[in-house]
């Protein structure tokens, strides 16, 4: 193959020009084998950005068998310092030895290095002791808690609640923090925050524990009123830690105009309604209730009360205020235990709930004349108290003037059943209608069945017949 004429003309005009956009002071720098630093950081990666960002930031440098301290700036004028990149310095190999320290805003900025701050704190360098690294990071100090006692120390345990770092003031992405990034998870927390920003961190505490105060490590939490939970502070010039934050605190109950019906109420598995913070519960009579079909669901129901139950869930902004979310329907029951004013030990009592319509007779417990029964809706509940069993199995007296137990008549009474009727019959309605006379049955005392007697009798009346016509034949 012929080699075409220009290509290696051309090969090497490339070369040339190739050449001519290298870094001539890096090839400089790398050919003189100097004392090499390196600056890095969240707060600025060169020496010259940095000081364009604090004025009192400067790297003062005094190279062996020298008298005085020069800055930086001096070095690179006098070419006796090399920059080779936006964040690599180096010396001329002509200082094998120096001193340095670094001067900066130490209350906005952190130094990590091996060289120290201020003039007593000056460190001694020479070329074999290889590159250095200036970190300059914005000064960050960090929000630390755990849910572990042994993990971090009793000064950042924090139990009967959970921690979120929801935002930072400036910061998009949490992972572009260079370390301590942790928001919060199932463990705890640790993230670094610059002082002076604003925070954003959900303090929820547990079902039947509410905020302390809103005081912490000497800043103010400010609730958020519309997020529940949420609060937002200024990040102080110190470590925050979570601990000891929340306080036991019991549901609260608020019985309004119920004198004549509900007298006390208690809550047991209130979690099931709320996860967090306490319970409100109002209970108000409702008078203008028409409590008529809650009573046809009940046997042998001789008076109603109707009663609101209003239920809140709440939670503390930890300044007197609090949040408040109504609740009227969830997933798993709470148990309910409530005393009537007017207790009667002659009835029993049955609750009957009306939610959006829906009327429900709950299943109930009677114990020390306490009535109990679970419940997962609130809206409006009807209190029935009806004859006791032994009562409506003998609801209708005597009538007057009637002694005599054999009448029958005396004790025919139909009863109404919710469930599971025996011997009964269905109205148009449904309602199961039940007999309970006893008029069939002779009350003689003797055990043996009717049919008996009649085959007898049928049997005696045959004898007789067969006795006449044997009578008659033989006469005949």
């Amino acid at each position: 193959m012929k080699r075409k004429k220009g290509k290696g003309l051309r090969l090497l005009l490339i070369l040339i020009l190739f050449a001519g956009f290298l870094p001539t002071e890096r090839i400089q720098a790398a050919g003189a084998g100097g004392i090499e630093f390196r600056i890095e950081g969240d707060a600025w990666t060169s020496y010259e950005g940095m000081k364009a960002q604090d004025s009192s930031f400067e790297i003062y440098v005094k190279p062996d068998g020298e008298a005085d301290y020069v800055t930086f700036q001096e070095l690179l004028d006098q070419s006796r310092i090399i920059k080779y990149s936006d964040s690599q310095y180096e010396f001329d190999s002509s200082i094998t030895s120096i001193r340095v320290y670094i001067t900066m805003n130490t209350d906005k900025y952190m130094l990590m290095s091996g060289i120290g701050i201020g003039e007593e704190h000056a460190t001694t360098i020479d070329i074999a002791s290889g590159t250095q690294f200036i970190q300059l990071d914005k000064k960050s100090v960090t929000v630390t808690w755990s849910y572990e006692k042994d993990k971090l120390g009793e000064d950042a345990f924090l139990e009967h609640g959970k921690a979120e770092i929801i935002a930072i003031e400036g910061i998009s992405d949490f992972r572009d923090i260079p370390f301590a990034n942790n928001p919060g998870d199932d463990k705890g927390g640790h993230i670094a925050v610059e002082p002076g920003r604003k925070v954003t961190v959900k303090l929820t505490p547990d079902y039947g524990y509410q905020l302390k105060s809103v005081a912490l490590n000497g800043t103010t939490l400010v609730p958020d009123d519309d997020n529940m939970s949420v609060f937002t502070f200024r990040m102080p010039d110190t470590n925050v830690h979570f601990q000891g934050i929340f306080e036991k605190t019991a549901d609260t109950i608020s019985l309004k105009e119920s004198g004549s019906t509900v007298k006390n109420i208690s809550i047991e598995n209130g979690y099931n309604a709320a996860v967090s913070g306490t319970l409100q519960m109002d209970v108000t009579d409702n008078y203008s209730y028409d409590t008529k079909e809650a009573q046809k669901l009940v046997e042998g129901a001789v008076s109603a009360k109707a009663v609101d139950f209003t239920l809140n869930q709440v939670v503390s902004k930890g300044n007197g205020e609090n949040w408040e979310k109504n609740i009227t329907e969830f997933e798993k029951p709470i148990t309910l235990k409530l005393a009537l004013d007017d207790y009667d030990p002659n009835m029993e009592y049955e609750i009957v709930r009306n939610h959006e319509g829906i009327l429900t007779v709950l299943d109930t417990t009677v114990e020390n004349e306490t009535i109990s029964f679970d419940t997962n809706q609130f809206s409006t509940y009807v209190i029935v108290a009806r004859n006791k069993v032994k009562d409506r199995e003998n609801n209708t007296p005597l009538q007057s003037g009637t002694n005599d137990p054999s009448d029958a008549s005396a004790n025919v009474s139909p009863t109404v059943q919710n469930s599971t009727p025996v011997n009964n019959m269905s109205t148009q309605n449904g309602t199961q209608v039940q007999s309970n006379s006893e008029a069939a049955s002779p009350v003689t005392g003797d055990d043996m069945p009717v049919h008996i007697y009649m085959v007898l009798v049928v049997c005696m009346v045959a004898f007789g017949v067969i006795n006449i016509r044997r009578k008659k034949n033989h006469s005949v």
